[in-house]
């Protein structure tokens, strides 16, 4: 009985049993320009124009073979390349109204479609005109999680081909070019060890 308990605490990282099953994410960034009104995420691999803190995708587009994902939630974070003046607020605020996610999976329909204002988590978006020299601080939601939980998982199994289409339905503004939207599909790993 010791003996089993021993063993059994011995078992693990790389006993070749079992594979791991890991909380994981997988992200991808896209850069916005004027001219580029559809980014497709997840469909280059690390290196080349993209170092790891654009993306974690070792291949491009696909599920490593002997690897399972599977994606509980989604997660959209905004990065600013300068300062901002306050006109920015409702530049930002069209671009997450007027900005879709699409997740494709080869083969099929597309598995959800959303703005990126739903996915970025308020539900109120004004930008106010300052009444007094300033009083320019924009009204802003109490709760901006950028986090979508999913409530049906996507399953990404090994050698399935996927990527996130992103959408600028109205042409991205001068004012926002050069900032950075990233996304991350947030989830469980199964790989083998």
């Amino acid at each position: 009985m010791k003996n089993r308990a021993l063993l059994s605490l011995q078992d693990g990282t790389r006993s070749g049993k079992s594979g791991d099953k890991i909380d994981y994410s997988f992200y991808d960034t896209a850069t916005l320009a004027i001219a580029t009104t559809q980014h497709r995420l997840f469909t280059q691999q690390l290196g080349g124009t993209k170092n790891l803190a654009d993306t974690n995708m070792k291949q491009g587009g696909v599920m490593p073979s002997g690897q399972r994902f599977t994606a509980h939630a989604i997660k959209v974070m905004y990065f600013s390349a300068a300062a901002k003046p306050t006109a920015f607020v409702q530049s930002y605020y069209d671009l997450l109204r007027n900005t879709t996610l699409q997740i494709i999976l080869a083969g099929k329909d597309d598995y959800g479609t959303f703005t990126l204002a739903e996915l970025m988590g308020a539900s109120e978006y004004v930008a106010l005109t300052p009444t007094a020299a300033g009083d320019n601080i924009p009204k802003l939601s109490a709760v901006v999680k950028g986090v979508f939980p999913l409530n049906i998982p996507v399953v990404l199994a090994a050698m399935q081909t996927f990527e996130i289409t992103m959408t600028h339905q109205v042409a991205v503004v001068a004012g926002l070019v050069g900032d950075f939207v990233k996304v991350s599909l947030n989830g469980r790993l199964e790989r083998l060890s």
